[in-house]
């Protein structure tokens, strides 16, 4: 699969300056290159993936160009934390709704991008027979999003998306320094073709489908409820607040 990223436009940047990606399967990640690739297939192809199930949706270098260009901010727990508590931002979870029943952050509210699969096709009822031999639930993104997210949310809210895992817009790899000791300062930031795209995740996906739908103000936590809960922040279980003790070198901010 090879694609164009931005409009193809006259006035479009130069060709020897437009960002081509395609997905390399042998690696399994998404790769892009200035000017194309050297094997003749510099056309366009379409953004949008049809699976044999479910309905159709955008490519995941596509969604990280918009959500760059939109400038989308991803902020760490203790913010994300605050800003809950003192200015009435919403936490919404966006993954599957059982996975949400089992554990989720204090306040956040369900919205999930992923639902289970609902069509009775051919290729549906093999997709649940397939998921089901692993003992997991089969699942299709919900066409619907944006019109359910309209439903439930204030399009004025200051929202924060929330996912297992957080994912990241921000592409290369930086290692990082010591603070505690100034002689071990960060490295210089390099290429890093598994992050040419940064790191896709459901609720990077599910700001991209907020923000098309005209919320005006989204953001994305840092790090998902994973960290979200090693650092310490209420998660609900059982109808019960939970509080992850820190670890003896870490103190709650």
């Amino acid at each position: 699969m090879l694609a164009r990223a931005g409009p193809s436009t006259e006035d479009a940047t130069k060709e020897d300056e437009q960002v081509t990606f395609k997905y390399n399967p042998a690696m399994q990640r998404w790769e892009k290159k200035k000017g194309g690739y050297k094997d003749g297939r510099k056309g366009n192809v379409e953004s949008l993936i049809t699976p044999l199930a479910g309905a159709a949706y955008t490519v995941w270098p596509v969604i990280h160009e918009e959500l760059t260009q939109a400038g989308l901010e991803s902020l760490p727990a203790a913010e994300v934390y605050r800003l809950q508590q003192e200015e009435g931002a919403l936490l919404v979870d966006c993954r599957v709704d059982w996975n949400f029943e089992q554990e989720h952050a204090e306040g956040a509210v369900s919205l999930p991008l992923f639902r289970g699969v609902t069509g009775n096709d051919f290729y549906a009822t093999l997709k649940r027979l397939a998921m089901g031999s692993f003992a997991m639930k089969a699942t299709e993104r919900d066409p619907d999003y944006q019109k359910t997210a309209l439903e439930r949310l204030d399009k004025n809210q200051k929202i924060i998306m929330m996912c297992s895992i957080g994912g990241t817009i921000k592409t290369g790899t930086q290692p990082w320094g010591d603070p505690s000791n100034p002689s071990r300062k960060a490295q210089k930031k390099f290429d890093d073709p598994e992050r040419a795209f940064g790191r896709e995740s459901r609720s990077l996906k599910a700001c991209h489908e907020l923000i098309k739908a005209g919320f005006k103000d989204v953001a994305h936590l840092e790090g998902g409820l994973n960290q979200w809960r090693y650092d310490g922040y209420p998660v609900m279980r059982n109808n019960r607040v939970y509080r992850q003790e820190l670890p003896k070198h870490k103190t709650r901010k």
